[in-house]
């Protein structure tokens, strides 16, 4: 475990100045600080003492940190009186509204910025936000549209998940939002609520970085609205408190920030190793090639039985998707309604997936499929003992 950029991490959570230190590898924390998207955070903790090698890199990060902040806080306010006007509730969701519990907001960085709107009024929000100058991105679907306005990214959702939950328990819970907001704010149980399900995501899919940890520990810290014996018994209700708990003893591991209900304190072997797979990960999992198989490894440990037949069945639904799937791929639209032309739709994806090569699904649903058992079981064995797999 990388102590001394962790400790910093800490520092900044807790309101404490860093002690000068000279001797740690600042070469390892540039590279984790880049990775986990807090390099302006070291900047702020260390100015005075980065080795000067080092210096305009964190420089530079911490400005063009305020600079986005800035230019935030503008769209935003923007959005809110376009989206105002045209009568549609909405409110923004996790990084836009953790980053008030910051001691420098600004330096909570973040790749885009989601709002959720009211169910049913996506497309009238589209139509207000066009009028004024937010122009169309890639990666727009039926419920969310991606938009660029100004050198920064904005997603707009109205469903506040997307098949990312576990169980239909909690896709009921998190898409019944609308109870909870008032006054285009969402109310801050069930936001916290939405933290620990969404960090679950990551965790499953593509991998967690350590910024998201940091997200819980200063709202629990900072937000005098919550009140935890109702999240408890949330968290109870949807499966997720075992989860919960492992976070909450990870953020007491690594910053020192206790969570005010009872949890069991996992042990210092299974923190260490969670700790040393999430610096790698990086603040996606982006930095560890081998997270684009987990998707196909949470569907080998869940299907139960025989490991060898769920490698086989898996491998040919790949290769020959049913038909329901098969009209939601790029190209495929002719199929809608014509199943005869299954197996034309079936050669021009796999032709598609030739061409595109390593950036396709390719490489990691096939590739996936055949990871070793003991692979298989190491992930499934971190994902029970943190209690991913509760169900």
């Amino acid at each position: 475990m990388d102590n001394a950029f962790i400790n910093i991490l800490s520092d900044h959570i807790q309101l404490k100045k860093t002690s000068v230190n000279l001797s740690c590898d600042w070469e390892n924390i540039r590279k984790l600080s880049r990775s986990h998207e807090v390099t302006g955070i070291i900047q702020y903790q260390c100015k005075d003492f980065i080795p000067a090698e080092y210096a305009p890199v964190f420089k530079k990060a911490y400005a063009t940190a305020l600079f986005y902040y800035s230019n935030r806080v503008r769209a935003m306010k923007s959005i809110s009186e376009i989206l105002t006007a045209a009568g549609i509730t909405f409110f923004p969701v996790k990084g836009l509204e953790v980053a008030k519990f910051y001691p420098c907001p600004a330096l909570r960085t973040m790749g885009d910025n989601d709002i959720i709107v009211q169910p049913g009024e996506l497309k009238n929000a589209v139509r207000a936000l066009k009028e004024h100058g937010f122009n169309d991105a890639a990666d727009s679907g039926e419920h969310v549209w991606s938009c660029d306005y100004r050198g920064m990214h904005f997603e707009v959702h109205d469903k506040l998940t997307d098949g990312d939950t576990q169980n239909s328990q909690q896709e009921s819970f998190f898409e019944n939002f609308m109870p909870f907001v008032k006054n285009n704010e969402l109310d801050w149980n069930f936001h916290f609520l939405f933290l620990i399900m969404h960090l679950r995501k990551h965790f499953m899919l593509g991998g967690v970085g350590i910024r998201q940890f940091m997200d819980i520990a200063l709202v629990a810290k900072g937000n005098k609205e919550l009140d935890w014996d109702l999240i408890e018994k949330q968290l109870k209700m949807l499966k997720l408190k075992r989860f919960a708990h492992s976070c909450y003893s990870l953020i007491e591991y690594w910053f020192g920030i206790k969570i005010p209900v009872e949890y069991d304190i996992i042990d210092v072997s299974l923190a260490d190793e969670v700790t040393a797979k999430i610096l790698n990960d990086g603040v996606f999992g982006h930095e560890d090639e081998s997270n684009k198989d987990n998707w196909v490894g949470n569907i080998l440990i869940d299907s139960g039985g025989s490991l060898t037949k769920n490698r086989i069945r898996f491998f040919f639904r790949r290769i020959f998707p049913p038909y329901d799937e098969m009209t939601g791929y790029p190209g495929c639209r002719f199929l809608v309604n014509r199943r005869y032309l299954l197996p034309l739709a079936w050669i021009r994806r796999f032709v598609f997936m030739i061409k595109a090569g390593k950036s396709s699904q390719r490489e990691h649903t096939f590739a996936g499929t055949f990871k070793s058992t003991s692979q298989i079981e190491k992930r499934r064995s971190l994902l029970d003992r943190l209690g991913l797999l509760d169900k």
